[in-house]
């Protein structure tokens, strides 16, 4: 994972160490987990503000948290194994710009529609670009709630909480960019057609 990209997220004031037996350390935010096995034993603030390289005065605004988890199949109510249930998504090509929030739009295979905020991919965005076997999946966290979760390969590297996005108001701020843009689809359409059909002036024309 890109350490930094977590740190700047934790910065916003919150941060979580996980110890997973037989797994290593996780990081969590408010809405999200990662896998970060490759971190040394973290334990209490002070560890963990030296190992994310924190400046004590970003550290001061910070709300710090550190549990332990019996394993992957129960890390703060998420299945992180490779046996979980989980339902493959596929990200839309069409992102949404919602009230200041970026967000990624995912179809799942059975047509449910979910969004999650772009910006909690960031830690495993090396991962994303880099890796041929990354997967995007939703799975149910234990209370049941559906959650989005980004492998590589069969290992899941981090679960990220959907956003709530499609409501009236963004249905119709939906519906009207969707009229404008087949009016304008449609006034480009007749001045490309008229171009084409449009004689050209030759340089010696009425000469």
């Amino acid at each position: 994972m890109k350490l930094s990209k977590y740190v700047a997220l934790a910065k916003r004031g919150y941060c979580k160490v996980i110890h997973v037996q037989n797994s290593g350390i996780w990081l969590g935010l408010k809405c999200a987990i990662y896998r970060a096995v490759e971190l040394p034993d973290i334990h209490g603030e002070g560890q963990a503000r030296a190992v994310l390289d924190i400046p004590e005065k970003a550290w001061g605004n910070t709300f710090f948290e550190e549990e332990n988890a019996e394993g992957e199949h129960d890390i703060c109510g998420f299945d992180m194994t490779g046996g979980a249930w989980e339902l493959p998504a596929e990200e839309l090509e069409l992102q949404v710009n919602y009230k200041g929030v970026q967000a990624t739009a995912l179809r799942c295979t059975n047509g449910e529609l979910l969004f999650y905020d772009s910006r909690m991919a960031a830690p495993v965005s090396d991962v994303m670009r880099d890796s041929e076997y990354v997967q995007t999946v939703i799975r149910k966290r234990r209370s049941g709630q559906r959650v989005v979760v980004i492998k590589d390969g069969f290992e899941a590297i981090a679960a990220i909480m959907p956003m709530k996005v499609i409501n009236s108001a963004f249905l119709k701020a939906l519906s009207e960019l969707d009229s404008a843009c087949v009016e304008q689809y449609e006034r480009e359409s007749k001045v490309g057609l008229a171009t084409q059909e449009e004689p050209a002036i030759s340089d010696d024309e009425g000469v």
